[in-house]
């Protein structure tokens, strides 16, 4: 370039020395013309062999990355164990973007790039927090393999799945409460990790887990069996221990749930009442429960007996099997003592055994005794008076006790 810029230089000097001398070996006449001419030469030339006009670019950016290189990516759905991938357009100073990584929430998380240094691959060293937004976050000043830095902060979002849930209920459930042959049944809401799985129980109950015979491999059900029969009127709490995992590694939601027992049976009375007498001898017996009762078993611990011998006859219930009533097969008969039991065989619908056992005894009228006949009646007339007032005796004895 510097031998080019000399040669136009000194065009000028070589065409005014031969000008000059062109000059004096013609007439003056044409002196104006030659210099005419000569000028437009020199001009032409130079023009032709001049230095091409200097061009520039503007400077490169001087950021690592291009802000529309790198935009904010969000993903829904992920496993709490899944480790994220954040892709980079050019390779990266590993170190300087790792010291200037940021997790939120707060996470333990495990580093490691491909071989192009563009894949940073984010594990988490347990789980990701379930149903959760997490972003990862790469800071300004940030440096790619050239050592140009980042100017302006990057970063990558993702939404985790929902957490899978549980909740716990008893098997078997009477009029509200539990009965003594009721399991604690876990559902689940989603794939289950089931070594992981155990409850915590108070009062402690020991017993062992098996699937629940509706559980399905998307939703899965198990059962706590007790090995011994629930206590009667106890509350249980039981609760999903700790540490309690998904398919996926995930954390599953606690669960926990109190559980009442139904109250052991209690006699609430007899009728005929206990001790009472004159009691009419072609009367129902019954007793009443404090729970509802199971037929089979209440039935065969009742009893009634009149001087030692039992009675037969039929059952019905009343007031939501709460009442047991007993119709004789035949009177009781007249100053008999009669005695009514229920013993413990005696179970609720609950499956409970009567508390304790249960007596009462009565007795019914006496025979009534014939009226005598007035003095100076017939003896047929004394006869007839007599049938009528005993049949009216006896009428009014019975019912004056039902009542």
């Amino acid at each position: 370039m510097q031998k080019v810029l000399a040669t136009a230089l000194a065009i000028p000097i070589f065409v005014l020395v031969y000008a000059g001398a062109l000059i004096r070996r013609t007439q003056r006449r044409h002196a104006a013309m030659a210099l005419v001419a000569i000028g437009l030469t020199s001009v032409l030339i130079a023009a032709a062999i001049g230095p091409t006009p200097v061009t520039g670019t503007p400077p490169a950016s001087q950021s690592a990355l291009d802000p529309a290189e790198f935009t904010t990516i969000v993903e829904t759905g992920e496993s709490p164990s899944a480790p994220i991938v954040v892709s980079f357009p050019e390779a990266m100073n590993t170190a300087s973007v790792e010291r200037l990584l940021g997790v939120s929430p707060v996470t333990p998380v495990a580093l490691s790039w491909d071989s192009t240094a563009t894949l940073l691959t984010i594990a988490p060293r347990d789980v990701w927090a379930s149903g959760t937004f997490h972003t990862v976050t790469v800071e300004a000043g940030a440096l790619d393999a050239t050592g140009r830095p980042l100017d302006h902060r990057v970063r990558a979002a993702f939404l985790t799945r929902a957490a899978v849930s549980a909740t716990i209920s008893a098997s078997a459930v009477v009029s509200g409460a539990a009965t003594a042959a009721s399991h604690f049944l876990i559902t689940f809401t989603g794939p289950i990790d089931l070594p992981t799985i155990s409850l915590d129980i108070r009062p402690d109950v020991t017993g062992h887990l098996a699937p629940a015979t509706d559980s399905t491999a998307e939703q899965p059900s198990y059962e706590f069996i007790p090995d011994l029969p629930l206590s009667a009127g106890v509350a249980y709490t039981v609760e999903l221990a700790s540490g309690a995992r998904d398919a996926e590694r995930g954390m599953i939601v606690g669960a926990s749930a109190t559980i009442m027992t139904a109250a052991a049976p209690m006699v609430v009375r007899f009728r005929p009442k206990n001790a009472t007498t004159g009691e009419a001898w072609s009367e129902n017996l019954s007793v009443r429960f404090t729970e509802s009762m199971a037929h089979e078993t209440t039935e065969q611990a009742w009893s009634a007996s009149v001087d030692g011998k039992a009675m037969a006859g039929s059952f019905t219930w009343a007031e939501d099997d709460t009442v047991l009533v007993f119709d004789p097969a035949q009177s009781l008969g007249f100053g008999q003592s009669v005695v009514l039991e229920v013993n413990v065989g005696a179970t609720s619908k609950a499956g409970l055994a009567l508390a304790t056992p249960a007596t009462a005894t009565f007795t019914t009228a006496p025979r009534p005794t014939p009226a005598r006949p007035s003095v100076g009646t017939s003896a047929s007339s004394a006869v007839g008076s007599s049938s009528g007032s005993v049949k009216g005796t006896i009428g009014s004895s019975t019912w004056s006790a039902v009542e």
